[in-house]
């Protein structure tokens, strides 16, 4: 064979090492040592980027990169707020929430996509994200983007969600996996959002994070590439006895109504319990940047 051929096993690790996909492609590349060089790329891309990026000296971006996660209580004025909460009423009414798969802890979430061009529609969900500059600019500190790379190098999502256990879930088919347990999204940075739309806590599936667990320790390097050569999970789980061991601590977000969590959801993170009574109502938002892109 000629030193200028690529085996299938060589094309599909290096179309495995430039592409965002959760599935690893490689047996033989893992255990080389592909994904843990991915994540270590990717990060390194990032750092680069947020190094042009005037708005990485924010407070909530600072916050953001040292702990993987910055609270915003009061987010909103109170006029938008309860405009929020009146769209997502509105689309309850009108039964448009699609009823969610229940997971091992009898637990559904319903949703509503949000269509950002719908902008009459939801008018102030638009308004209090898509075009807020106090969070875009934010979330381009976070994922150091430009204003025009935010929108053509990445993926801006939005939905409301109301979360809440169900009585008959004995006689339902059940998730293999449940977002109680703590679990990383993706190998790269990723940015995520959550607006309170109640109060919510530890009864009603408080948002629950593992400060500085985003970033790339030894530990983490560890769990990564074992992951990557085991069950190659795409939203990798861990135990909360294995995160202690890594002197890492989950910390609940019990938050009133208005609260905003934005969090790197390459962190080890998870959805508290609920109570069989009890409900949460919130605004998501998701948004993914290509790990590899700079331009």
């Amino acid at each position: 064979m000629s030193m200028g051929t690529t085996t299938p096993a060589g094309a599909n690790a290096v179309r495995a090492l430039f592409t965002k996909e959760k599935i690893f492609q490689t047996t033989v590349g893992n255990a080389l040592g592909l994904q843990v060089f991915r994540i270590l790329l990717s990060r390194s891309l990032l750092l680069l980027r947020r190094r042009q990026c005037p708005e990485r000296d924010l407070p909530e971006v600072r916050q953001l990169a040292r702990e993987g996660y910055c609270v915003i209580e009061n987010f909103l004025p109170p006029a938008q707020f309860e405009a929020i909460r009146d769209e997502f009423n509105k689309a309850r009414a009108a039964s448009e929430f699609q009823v969610g798969p229940v997971d091992r802890e009898n637990v559904v979430t319903d949703l509503v996509h949000l269509d950002w061009k719908e902008r009459s529609r939801f008018a102030a969900a638009v308004g209090a994200f898509r075009d807020n500059p106090r969070f875009t600019a934010i979330l381009r500190g976070h994922e150091g983007r430009s204003e025009e790379k935010l929108e053509s190098l990445g993926d801006f999502k939005g939905m409301f969600w109301s979360s809440y256990c169900v009585s008959d879930a004995d006689d339902r088919e059940k998730l293999e996996l449940t977002n109680c347990d703590l679990h990383a999204d993706t190998f790269h940075t990723i940015t995520k959002a959550f607006l309170y739309l109640n109060d919510v806590d530890g009864h009603n599936g408080s948002h629950v994070y593992v400060p500085r667990s985003h970033r790339m320790s030894v530990h983490r390097l560890l769990f990564e590439y074992l992951n990557s050569i085991g069950r190659k999970y795409g939203a990798p789980r861990v135990s909360e006895e294995k995160v202690k061991r890594m002197g890492m601590t989950p910390v609940s977000m019990d938050y009133p109504a208005n609260t905003l969590i934005i969090a790197n959801e390459q962190g080890f993170h998870a959805r508290g319990r609920f109570d069989p009574d009890r409900q949460r109502d919130l605004v998501y938002i998701e948004y993914r940047s290509h790990p590899f892109r700079n331009r």
